[in-house]
């Protein structure tokens, strides 16, 4: 048996089986050398077919795996042709060769630099600048609850806006609705009319300013509104129209307050013919005063006809509604149209004083 596992394994590594000789050729040797030579041949013949039909399974098994590497490396090649990549007789580096290129560009990168002292200042700026930030955030937070504090508090309707500066309340003209700018219609005469007579109740309101914003003062009333194809429509429009004018005049007259108006640019139409319904009217040296109801053929609003020339006499009177003339701030001063004049790069902060001093004075002049 040992002879025949020395056999099976000189088979299998493909080398030469060389059986020793016996010394002695005695025939009782002889005769087991020829037995055990039988038994040789016969486990050679047996062992064999087991050990070709390995070696078979072994060459299929590796001939299945050169076929598998085959297709992957097709693969590879047809899904690398359908990237882009270089022209053709450019040599694309292969995966082999990346390494080496990836450590040479760590190579080529600088090491970083120890700071030095321009560096060191510029992080002590950022830094401080940064710190600085939340200081001046709540700088202008203090500023503005300040202001409000100051000013008591700003209140914005639709139309209009609404500023408290102790016993003083401004009325700030920002009309959303009209088609023209600062000019009055039936939303703006109604909260004008609904604001004054909450002021004429309210016990912390001693005077109301009325000013506005933008390149003019009032344009008079808005007629949009009127422009309906339908004559009910239109009659109805315009009488609501008249009586939102003719209540908010009457709130004007009957308004147990002073009242001050701050004309800072042009008044056009009942923007002049209400101005003798204020006690005070303070204006911009850039103001001027048109009222052009004969170039549009309409009857002056606001009651002109009795007000105007009991203020400015008959004869401007009637250059005014007739001749369609337009006075300057000085000339409207020299009427008594205006009650003082102001310049016109300061006339916000001119004015706001001005009135306030007057707010804090004693109430019993309004009663």
């Amino acid at each position: 048996m040992k002879i025949k596992n020395q056999m099976t394994k000189s088979f299998q590594k493909g080398k030469s089986v060389q059986l020793k000789k016996p010394v002695s050729e005695n025939p009782v040797s002889k005769l087991k050398r020829k037995e055990d030579t039988r038994d040789m041949v016969d486990a050679v013949d047996v062992e064999m077919p087991d050990l070709t039909s390995c070696l078979a399974a072994v060459a299929t098994e590796f001939a299945a795996g050169d076929e598998s590497v085959k297709k992957a490396t097709h693969l590879r090649r047809s899904s690398h042709d359908s990237l882009p990549g270089p022209r053709q007789g450019s040599k694309s580096p292969s995966s082999s060769q990346q390494p080496p290129l990836l450590r040479k560009e760590a190579r080529d990168v600088p090491p970083p630099l120890s700071p030095n002292a321009s560096s060191y200042s510029t992080l002590i700026k950022t830094l401080e600048t940064e710190s600085q930030k939340p200081k001046k955030k709540e700088e202008e937070g203090q500023k503005q609850r300040s202001s409000i504090r100051q000013n008591a508090g700003t209140y914005h309707y639709r139309e209009i806006s609404l500023r408290r500066y102790d016993n003083l309340v401004q009325i700030i003209l920002t009309p959303a609705s009209t088609k023209m700018k600062n000019s009055l219609n039936l939303q703006v005469l109604r909260e004008l009319r609904e604001v004054l007579n909450n002021l004429k109740r309210d016990e912390g309101c001693r005077v109301v300013l009325l000013t506005s914003t933008g390149s003019s003062f009032c344009q008079g009333i808005d007629f949009h509104s009127l422009l309906h194809s339908n004559a009910d429509k239109r009659k109805t429009a315009a009488q609501d129209l008249a009586e939102a004018l003719k209540e908010f005049l009457k709130s004007l007259a009957l308004f147990n307050k002073p009242l001050v108006a701050g004309v800072h640019a042009a008044a056009v139409g009942l923007g002049v013919t209400m101005l003798p319904f204020f006690d005070m009217v303070f204006a911009s040296d850039k103001a001027t005063f048109y009222t052009p109801y004969a170039k549009l053929g309409q009857v002056p609003e606001g009651a002109a006809i009795l007000t105007l020339p009991h203020m400015l006499g008959n004869a401007v009177t009637s250059e005014l509604l007739f001749g369609c003339r337009k006075l300057t701030a000085s000339e409207a001063l020299h009427f008594g149209l205006v009650t003082r004049i102001l310049w016109p790069a300061k006339f916000q902060e001119e004015l706001i004083p001005i009135i306030r001093s007057m707010a804090s004075q004693s109430a019993q002049v309004s009663h």
